[in-house]
Formats: structure tokens, sequence, C-alpha cells
């Protein structure tokens, strides 16, 4: 009895050693998988607020633009804003700040629109917020008015002065952000997702077999640019299956160790109690078989299989952050180096050196009191980073590092020490700079540019006034004599002079023609485009009655398209469209049956605008002459006329960003074709 008291004595310590190693290797795996969903939550916040600073920062851009200064070259931030929506997918708005908020412009609908007042959504709403804090905000999550699918805004407050005056704002569907969330690798069965200030979800990615109440831990990490947060959830069935495991295998291993505990112990009790019987009795002892040595092998080799396990833990874990291949170290308390990587080392200039167990502050002896700070702050629970901070180093060398500070808590959940993460942006820094320095030199081609565009400019309009001011005078004095002279003089002018006498009024008539070409040329260059939608079928049936009006006796059969349209300047649409027209009217005068017709067609992705006459046509030989100014295919007795009017209509083409071509034959008539962007 006493023997088996002693077997059970025995057991039972491995029975407790054995439940104590399960339950410790459940904990370090439970905070290993912390540390772990701390690291994911981090990192997936961090990629939201460089998501969402790359769209404030374009904002501001675009905030900050010249075009701003001046409402007449609105048009041209428009195309800005237009730039910026197709870069980023998401259209751009501008609101004038009142109550309530008029739309300025909207990318989605073309410039000039009626807009309505900007809408404002419940909860925290971006512009009102931008507008009251003076710098750009984030705000929650609402379905749009119009996609009734679910946005959310960025506004950047426009300052002029001492207050703000305009707002920029973008909307973001919220599948850019879902379509980031899903390139996310995660462990099985976890889940990330994305909620507002109120709570509201905006994005989640769940793992399989997921439940939205069955989460064992959350990790939640708050963005630094928005009122949202990131929330990883680990699924109580992440550790169910483990538990499930484990407990069978403890149950079986305590099982069969008592029962062969047990079962030995009696065979070794029974074999000892004979071998006393048979020495009491002064009889030869049996041969015994000790079973308790064995057992205390057994135990012996379990122990030291358990060590060898939690030895190769604590390996893999130093061969992990040593082989990191991000710049990463592990602290104690103390600021002693636990663990390194061979980034760190060599980022700071410790290959070769066996650091650890050595003070970061006897290796460094440059950090700076604020660090210092940093890593006590550290060291009471808090998280801190920082995306670009120089360092002056005691060799005289300058380093730029983005960094973070985390805490790493002990099995107990007290901190045992710091883990900081660092990565040496030198290179990206010098790139920006760089970068900034292109900009600058680029703004500076640019105002030059501009600059000597404009005296260009003003350079044409003194031509203009002196063309149409110094030019004019002389040509009506020329005129005006020669009419005298014909009336007052014309007994005394034989037949051939009062020839010459209507040679030089005509020449003169053809002078003043020309010159009022001149001056047509030159103002379709000029001035602001004001492109809105025009309707190319409404405004080709009136120019074709105005000619009917003015040539009654003319019969000709035209023919519009319904539903032409472009997108252009109104003016000079209808300037390109009369020189088409009249040019087509003038053309098929010779025609049996005279036939005009304004039609589209469709080829390479590009949607033309057709002008068709059946008259004279032209040799395309002579094609290239046909728009250039004062270059004529006929004769000035057949077809009247300066050479301008398709000079005309190719500046006007061209200063749309389009294309005009022609095509004819001598006797079958003409068609010109042009498209605008729209």
């Amino acid at each position: 009895m006493f023997l088996r008291r002693l077997i059970w004595l025995s057991i039972l310590p491995l029975m407790l050693l054995s439940l104590w190693l399960v339950v410790d290797t459940l904990r370090a795996r439970h905070q290993q998988d912390l540390r772990q969903a701390a690291m994911l939550a981090g990192n997936f916040a961090t990629d939201l607020d460089q998501f969402l600073a790359s769209r404030i920062g374009a904002l501001q851009m675009l905030g900050n633009s010249p075009l701003m200064e001046d409402r007449s070259r609105w048009p041209e931030l428009y195309q800005e804003a237009r730039a910026y929506q197709s870069f980023f997918g998401s259209h751009v708005i501008l609101a004038e700040i009142g109550r309530p908020m008029p739309m300025l412009f909207n990318t989605r609908l073309p410039l000039g629109s009626k807009l309505p007042p900007l809408p404002i959504p419940k909860g925290k709403a971006a512009a009102p917020a931008a507008v009251a804090s003076g710098k750009p905000e984030v705000g929650d999550v609402f379905v749009g008015p119009v996609s009734k699918s679910p946005l959310c805004s960025i506004a950047v407050p426009i300052r002029r002065g001492n207050h703000t005056q305009y707002v920029l704002l973008t909307l973001l569907d919220t599948t850019l952000l879902q379509q980031r969330i899903d390139r996310r690798l995660l462990p099985e069965g976890w889940s990330i997702a994305v909620k507002d200030s109120s709570g509201q979800l905006i994005v989640r990615r769940s793992g399989a077999n997921h439940q939205e109440t069955d989460a064992a831990n959350r990790v939640v990490v708050k963005s630094e640019l928005a009122p949202w947060t990131v929330e990883l959830e680990i699924p109580k069935v992440a550790y169910r299956g483990p538990w499930v495991r484990f407990a069978i295998l403890l149950v079986l291993g305590l099982l069969v160790t008592t029962v062969a505990g047990v079962l030995g112990g009696s065979i070794a009790a029974g074999h000892l109690g004979r071998a006393v019987r048979g020495l009491v009795q002064s009889g030869p002892a049996p041969s015994p078989e000790v079973a308790e040595i064995a057992e205390i092998a057994e135990a012996r080799e379990f122990l030291e299989q358990t060590a060898a396990a939690k030895r190769e833990s604590e390996e893999r874990q130093e061969v992990f952050i040593k082989h990191a291949p991000a710049a990463l170290a592990m602290f104690d308390r103390h600021m002693c180096y636990l663990h390194v990587s061979q980034r760190w080392l060599r980022d700071y200039g410790l290959e070769g050196r066996d650091i650890i167990g050595m003070s970061h502050y006897d290796l460094f002896p440059e950090i700076t009191a604020e660090w210092r700070e940093f890593h006590q702050r550290g060291l009471a629970g808090e998280v801190i980073r920082s995306e670009a901070d120089r360092f002056d180093r005691i060799d005289g060398s300058v380093q730029w590092v983005r960094w973070e500070i985390r805490p790493w808590r002990l099995a107990g959940g007290g901190i045992g020490g710091i883990v900081l993460f660092s990565e040496d942006i030198s290179d990206v820094k010098k790139a920006q700079e760089e970068i900034q320095n292109l900009n600058a030199d680029l703004e500076r081609r640019v105002e030059l540019r501009t600059a000597e565009l404009k005296a260009a400019n003003q350079e044409l309009d003194a031509f203009a006034y002196a063309v149409s001011h110094d030019l004019r005078a002389p040509l009506r004095a020329m005129i005006g004599f020669s009419e005298a002279l014909r009336e007052d003089c014309a007994a005394q002018l034989s037949e051939e002079g009062l020839d010459h006498l209507h040679e030089i009024q005509t020449a003169g008539f053809r002078m003043g023609e020309l010159v009022d070409g001149l001056l047509v040329l030159s103002r379709s260059l000029r001035g602001t485009l004001d492109c809105q939608p025009v309707d190319v079928s409404a405004v080709a049936q009136r120019l074709l009655k105005d000619l009917e009006r003015a040539e009654p006796n003319r019969m000709v059969r035209w023919q519009i398209e319904e539903g032409l349209q472009v997108n252009g300047d109104p003016r000079m649409i209808e300037l390109l469209l009369t020189n088409l027209l009249s040019n087509a009217w003038k053309y098929s005068a010779t025609a049996s049956t005279p036939r005009i017709s304004v039609s589209s067609e469709r080829r390479d992705g590009r949607h033309f605008i057709m002008v068709t006459d059946n008259g004279a046509g032209f040799d395309m030989r002579h094609a290239q002459r046909l728009f250039k100014p004062f270059q004529r295919l006929h004769r000035q007795d057949e077809f009247p006329g300066i050479g301008i009017g398709l000079a005309t209509v190719q500046r006007i083409v061209n200063r749309h960003g389009g294309a005009i071509e022609a095509d004819g034959a001598p006797g079958k008539g003409a068609t010109f074709r042009f498209w605008l962007p729209s």
C-alpha cells in the first residue's frame, strides 16, 4: 500500500507539470497572436493613412494653384480637377463657404451645369469639419444620394487672407478601400475591419467561418488622418482547435501514463515485497525489476524534450528577428539589446559586433533627451511612430529615418521592454528634394513660357490694330479718290483709262476684304475657350435657313442628322459651321441638283461630324493648300472669295484639340470631317 501511494505521489507532479506546460504553451501562442495582430492592424492603418494622404496632398496642390485666384481661369482649374479624377478615380467638388454651401463645379458634370447646394450627411461631415478646423478633414461613411452606394469624403479648406473662402472635396467609393483590405494576407479565420467615428462599418474582410460575435481578442488601432479605427479580430475558433487537441493529448497522455505507472508500480511492488519476504525468511531473494527507475528516466526525458522545445521556440524567434528584412531591435526595460536584425546592424554601422546585452545608449551616446523620452513612453505602454526624422550622427553624417516604437509584454501581462522598427529613408528624402527642385524649375519655366506667350499675344494684338487702323485709312483714301476721279473726270479719260481706274477700285476692295479676313483669322486664335455642349444639328439648320433667305432663287436640297452634338466654345463652333456650310453652298452652285448634308460617323473610336456637298470639289493632289490662309484652288471669277474660311476652321479645330480632314474630287463634290475631344 505504501509503494502504491509513492507511485501516485510520483505521478501527480508529472501531471501538474504537463498541465502547466500546456497552459504556458497556449498562453505563449496567445501572446504571439496578439503581437502579430497588433503589427498587422498597425501596418494597415499606416497604409490607410498613406492612401488618404496622397489624395489630401493632391487636393492641397489643386487648392494652392494660382488658377484659384482668378475666376476667369476656373475653366483651366476645372480641367486640372478632371485630371485629378482620372488619376485617383474620385470626382472633385469645389464649394463656397456659406449656409448652404453652393457647389461651384463638380467634375462629374460639365462646367457651367446648374448644381444644387453641397449635401451635408449625418455624422461627421468632412466639409463643415474642414471649415471649422482650417485643415484637411476626412468624414464618416454615408450613402451617396445619386449612386446609392457607401461613400467617404475628404475636404481641404482653401483660405484667402485670414478666413476660409472655399472648400475642395473628393468622394471615395468604399470599394477602393475594400480592394486595399482584400489584398491583406491574414491568418485563417482572422478578420479586419475599418469603422468611422460613430462605429459604423466602412469596409471589412472576414476570415473563413467567421461570426460577428465570435471574437476572442480584438486589436484596435486609430488612424492618424481620419476619425477611423482599424479593428482586427481573432475568433475563438482560432484557439478552439489547438485547445481541443491539447486537451485530448493531455487526457490520453495522463491516462496512459497513469495506467502504465500504476500497473508497473504494482508489479514492482509485488517483486519488491517478495524480495523483502524472502530476505526476512533468510531465503534466496528474487531478482526484482525496479520499474521506478524506468519511470524516472522517462520523466527526465520528457522534461528534456520540453526544455528543448522551449529552446527551439526561442531560437526560431531569434532567427525571425535576425533575418527580418526591416531594421528591427528588441530591448528590455533597461534598453539593453535582446534581439537584433542584420538589417539593423547594417543600417547603423554595427556589422561584425556582438551587441546583445549591451546598452543602446552606450552604443549611441549622441541620442537626444527627446529620444530617451520616446523610449520611456514606449516602456509605459504607448505606441509612437514618425514618418521622417533627421538624425545628426556623431561622425557628422545626416540620416533620415522612418520609425515606430511598440511595447512587448511578458506572459503575465507586464511590459518587458520595447521593439523598435526603423527604416533608413535618406535616399527617399534625397529623391524628394530632387523632385521638389525639379518642380520648382518646371514652375519657373512655365512662368517664363507664359510670359513669352503673353508677349506674343500682345504683339499679335498690336499687329491686328495696325492692320485694322493703319491699313484701312490708305485703302479708304485710294478707293474714295478713285471714285471721285471716275465721277468728276470720266469725260477726260479714255476707255482704257476708265478700265484702269476700275481695276484700281477692284484691287482696293479686294485689299479691304483681305484685311477683314486677316482680322477674322487672328481673332479665331484669341480669347478663352468656354467649352460646353453645343447642338450642332440646331446650329446647322439655322445657318442653312439664313443662306436660303439670302438667296431665295437657289434650290438646294439639304439634310441634317438629328442629335449631333460636340463639346466646345459655342461662338467658335458657330463660326466653324458658318465657314463650312458657306463653302458648301457656294461651291455647289454649279451642280444641277445641289445637295448639302450634315451627318456623323464613328471611326477609330472617334465621333466625326461631316459636311458634304456635290459641287465643284477639288483635286486631292492640292489638298494641303486648302487650310493655308489666302490659298485658293479655284479662280476668282468662278467662285469669289479670299481663302481664309478653311484656315479659320482649322485653327478653331486645333484650338479645341481636335482634327479636321477633307476628301474630294473635281466635279464630284467635297466632304469635310472634324472631331473635337469630348
